[in-house]
C-alpha cells in the first residue's frame, strides 16, 4: 500500500527534525529547574508567539515563505510548537540559572539575538526559509522584542507560581 505524503522530505525537513533532536537532547539532559506549572506556560507562549509572529509575517505580509511550498506544511507546523519552545526553554532556563539581572541581561538577550539570527541564516542555507522582501538585519529586532517578552512572561508566571497556596510539586 503506498501512502501518498502531500509534501516531500528533504534536506531541510531535516534540518528541523535533526534541530529538535538536538535541543530535545540538550534539555533532557540538563538538570530539572522548573516545575510544570512554569515550563509548560511558557511553551505555549513561545509556540503560541511563534505562530502569530509567522502568520503575520509570511502569511498577512508575505515577506517569506517556508520549505518547499507556499502552504504551510506538516514539518514546520511542528517546528513553531516544538523548535520554539526548546529554544525558549533553554533560553529561560540559563537565564534563571546565571541569575542574570542588570547590564548582564542585556548582554544576555544580544548573544542570544546573535545566537538566533545565525541560526535563522543557517535556515535560509538548509531552504527552510525563503525570503520574499525580507532580509536577516529585520529579524533583529523581532529577536529582541521576542527575547524581551520571554523575560517578561517568564517572571510574570513565576511571580504566580511563588504566590501559590499549593505546596510544591
Amino acid at each position: 500500500m503506498n501512502v501518498n505524503v502531500p509534501w516531500k522530505f528533504d534536506g531541510n525537513d531535516w534540518f528541523l527534525v535533526i534541530s529538535m533532536g538536538v535541543l530535545l537532547l540538550v534539555i533532557l539532559m540538563l538538570p530539572k529547574r522548573f516545575p510544570a506549572a512554569l515550563w509548560i506556560p511558557l511553551v505555549m507562549y513561545s509556540g503560541l508567539l511563534a505562530q502569530t509572529s509567522d502568520m503575520v509575517l509570511a502569511g498577512v505580509y508575505d515577506v517569506y515563505d517556508f520549505l518547499d511550498s507556499q502552504a504551510l506544511e506538516p514539518t514546520y507546523a511542528v517546528a513553531q510548537f516544538v523548535l520554539y519552545p526548546e529554544m525558549a526553554l533553554l533560553y529561560c532556563y540559563f537565564y534563571e540559572k546565571w541569575h542574570v539581572r542588570g547590564w548582564k541581561l542585556g548582554l544576555y538577550i544580544l548573544v542570544w539575538v546573535g545566537f538566533s539570527t545565525w541560526y535563522e541564516w543557517l535556515s535560509v542555507q538548509f531552504h527552510v526559509l525563503h525570503y520574499k522582501g525580507w532580509i536577516l538585519l529585520y529579524s533583529v529586532p523581532v529577536y529582541l522584542l521576542v527575547f524581551l517578552s520571554l523575560i517578561f512572561m517568564y517572571n510574570w508566571v513565576s511571580r504566580l507560581y511563588e504566590k501559590r497556596d499549593m505546596p510544591p510539586g
